[in-house]
């Protein structure tokens, strides 16, 4: 099973990796005491397979409730250009890619994240220094995953996705809420029949997302059911890593990504417009910690995606804009980045940025207080 995942060792068996027990063993640093675990969950992939979550969490768990985060991945989105009825997810993927729209690819991606198993992204650097940070930090971690490929956006009967067009519901929203629910309200896990190992202190819950997973958050923070002009749902602090925020960018150069926006147009319906709802440029409310990581010159990014966010982010004295100026996607989780990585869970946790700019290497931060 899990053997191969352990001392350090890259796991190249994608069928090894399941919901059983192991230690928290990530590629970028030697932690001890921590554990990951899967737990199922009542949510159908478009392969038929429920999904499956991840929790880290140390061994010896408090008895005290604790601070946890959310972590979201990144690599949420994929579309079929002709999908069948009889397998909706067979045929040509979007870009040529291997197929996103499963639970082996998204447990997958959870366990690259974790620095627990080899990277096969070429755009992205994954050595788990995130979640190492966040354990040596002393924070558990709840990671969703998303096989619906729809950039945390869509859930069945509330905000679809194109049905005729995918041949399957997608519930990357349903996914990013519940990973939250989980940790801020023992009731909802209750319902669940889901018992975490952990208990959280509802009032210090973060939510970290890198790449496409930073979109998580901003659904996150929109989520108002009961329409009272609130969202239902406020981390305490959050960060995201290397998010094109503004997707409003794809539909302004669609000559040159013809094949972004049709797979956007599966999953934002009404179009152009409608992929302002869930970023965080046009969010309701922020939390005052927010992090913004990025690289004004990351080649995945489209020039302008940032602007409106950044804009926003200027005028929040607590929030903490960092550009890292390095030809990279995703900046969090290399093994060079462990000190980056540090440095964002200590603002999660207690608000403090780097005020030293030559600390994280960057030339433009908006330092927290």
């Amino acid at each position: 099973m899990f053997s191969t995942l352990l001392g350090g060792c890259w796991n190249t068996d994608t069928a090894a990796l399941s919901n059983d027990t192991v230690d928290f063993d990530p590629h970028a640093a030697e932690i001890d005491g921590w554990v990951v675990e899967g737990i199922d969950v009542n949510l159908e992939c478009p392969d038929g397979k429920n999904a499956v979550f991840y929790i880290v969490y140390p061994s010896d768990v408090p008895d005290s409730p604790q601070a946890a985060a959310v972590v979201y991945h990144s690599g949420s989105f994929d579309f079929v250009t002709g999908p069948t009825a009889e397998d909706p997810t067979a045929g040509a993927h979007y870009q040529d890619q291997d197929s996103r729209l499963g639970t082996s690819w998204a447990i997958h991606r959870v366990f690259v994240t974790l620095g627990m198993y080899p990277n096969d992204d070429p755009y992205e650097r994954h050595e788990g220094s995130l979640p190492y940070a966040l354990a040596d930090a002393g924070v558990p971690m709840l990671f969703p995953i998303n096989c619906w490929g729809d950039y945390w956006h869509n859930r069945a009967g509330v905000v679809e996705n194109d049905f005729t067009g995918d041949l399957f519901y997608r519930n990357g929203r349903v996914a990013a809420e519940w990973g939250y629910r989980l940790l801020a309200e023992e009731s909802f896990g209750i319902t669940q029949r889901i018992e975490l190992p952990i208990t959280v202190d509802p009032t210090k819950i973060y939510a970290v997302g890198l790449g496409e997973g930073a979109r998580a958050i901003g659904e996150l923070i929109t989520i108002d059911d009961n329409l009272d002009g609130t969202p239902d749902f406020m981390p305490a602090a959050i960060a995201v890593d290397s998010v094109i925020d503004d997707l409003r960018v794809f539909y302004d150069n669609e000559a040159i990504y013809s094949e972004t926006v049709q797979g956007l147009n599966r999953i934002f319906v009404d179009g152009k417009d409608a992929t302002q709802e869930g970023s965080l440029g046009s969010a309701p409310v922020l939390p005052n910690r927010t992090a913004y990581i990025y690289s004004s010159v990351d080649t995945l990014i489209p020039v302008g995606a940032h602007d409106q966010i950044i804009a926003r982010l200027s005028a929040m004295p607590d929030a903490w804009v960092h550009d890292a100026t390095l030809q990279r996607h995703v900046l969090l989780n290399g093994a060079e980045e462990v000190t980056l990585a540090k440095q964002v869970v200590e603002y999660l946790t207690s608000g403090t940025g780097p005020t030293d700019t030559s600390d994280t290497g960057d030339t433009g931060d908006t330092d927290a207080k």
